[in-house]
């Protein structure tokens, strides 16, 4: 993805925070301290990070461990009230080793039973 100069940097708020699930991979969590948004694979204790603004809706997602190669483009998709309800992962390196294709993770609402 190329950033473009004219394009709008989305905020870092809580309307993408929560938990979000695909059902084959599982859970991922999303949070917010002071420093930014930082996200978390349940079940893959190693796929941990920040996510940093790019574009639109459209967030970087650099990962602790570098030896991954799995920073990817993190792509939002919103509600009709600007709410983050999904998003899809493209891994940036093209010689990595992960992927993150298939992959849809849908936001779990605060009442829905896990």
């Amino acid at each position: 993805i190329k950033p473009l100069a004219s394009a709008p940097v989305p905020q870092i708020s809580d309307q993408y925070t929560g938990k979000y699930r695909d059902a084959f991979y599982g859970d991922v969590e999303i949070s917010r301290n002071s420093e930014g948004l930082h996200f978390s694979f349940v079940q893959t204790p190693q796929f941990k990070g920040s996510l940093l603004p790019l574009q639109y809706q459209t967030f970087t997602a650099v990962f602790n461990n570098k030896a991954l190669k799995a920073d990817a483009y993190v792509h939002f998709t919103l509600d009709e009230n600007g709410n983050a309800k999904s998003f899809t992962l493209k891994v940036i390196e093209p010689s990595s080793d992960i992927s993150f294709g298939g992959l849809h993770f849908e936001k779990i609402k605060n009442d829905q039973h896990e």
